[in-house]
This record gives structure tokens, C-alpha cells and sequence, in this order.
């Protein structure tokens, strides 16, 4: 599992305070960092060649601006091309969204996808959990 501190930013929010829901997609790009490094370590851009092919976003509760935001991700399954995985956000040791995306190894120049080498996906088996393992609390904000 990879962990990563967020810190919002008050223009990232609400006239109610709380973060967009068009944030969230932007934390969750800044929280694979760990997982483009196995794949392209110095992380140039146009190296990288993969796509998200699916992301979905569960809303729990609200976050704030007011507090640092963790985001536990987990990968959950790898497979020839491509790798799922389930991203939680927590704020003040409660899980407030959830997320899960498909990231695709894609050829821009062919317009199709490419087998994974057996090296990075070595590396990405080292991260799998089960979809269930994300740490839950009952501490409430």
C-alpha cells in the first residue's frame, strides 16, 4: 500500500467549505506517483504510456480544507495490460471517499494497449491486497 499526505487548498473548496468533487480526481492522480515510478522512474511524461480506463468515486462524507488528507492506495489486481486499483481518502481518521480505476499500458501511436513487461508487473504483484484490506476506524471527525 502506498500513502499520501494531500494538503488542500482553500480554492479547492465550496462556498460551504467543503472540497470539490472536481478535486478529488487530481489528489488521486498526485497519489500514484509511487505506482508511475515503477514504470517510468524519472516519471517523463512522455514515457509513461498508460491511460485510466475506468474511475469511479464514492463520496462518504465531506472533506474540508481545513485538515491534511491521507490517501491509502492498494493495487487489487494486475493483469495483462492493465492494473485496478482502490484508492481511500481519509481525513481526521475517518475514510470520507473511496475510489477504484483501471490503468491501461497504452501505445499512443499504435491507438491500442500493450502487455505489461514481466519486470514491472513483478513489481506491481508486490503491491496486491485484497479489495477488502483498506484499514477502517469508528473515530469520527
Amino acid at each position: 500500500m502506498f500513502e499520501t499526505i494531500i494538503v488542500p487548498r482553500i480554492g479547492e473548496t465550496d462556498i460551504l467549505g467543503h472540497i470539490t468533487h472536481t478535486s478529488i480526481p487530481g489528489y488521486l492522480e498526485a497519489a500514484r506517483k509511487p505506482i508511475f515510478e515503477i514504470f517510468q522512474p524519472d516519471l517523463d511524461a512522455s514515457k509513461l504510456n498508460l491511460i485510466i480506463a475506468h474511475l469511479e468515486i464514492d463520496f462518504l462524507c465531506e472533506l474540508r480544507h481545513t485538515s491534511e488528507i491521507t490517501i491509502k492506495t492498494r493495487l487489487v489486481r494486475v493483469g495483462r495490460s492493465s492494473f485496478e486499483m482502490i484508492q481511500d481518502l481519509w481525513q481526521r481518521d475517518q475514510k470520507r471517499a473511496t475510489a477504484r480505476a483501471v490503468m491501461v499500458r497504452y501505445d499512443y501511436a499504435a491507438k491500442k494497449s500493450y502487455p505489461i513487461s514481466e519486470d514491472i508487473r513483478c513489481q506491481l504483484e508486490a503491491h496486491v491486497a485484497s479489495a477488502d484490506d483498506g484499514s477502517t476506524s469508528d473515530e469520527k471527525e
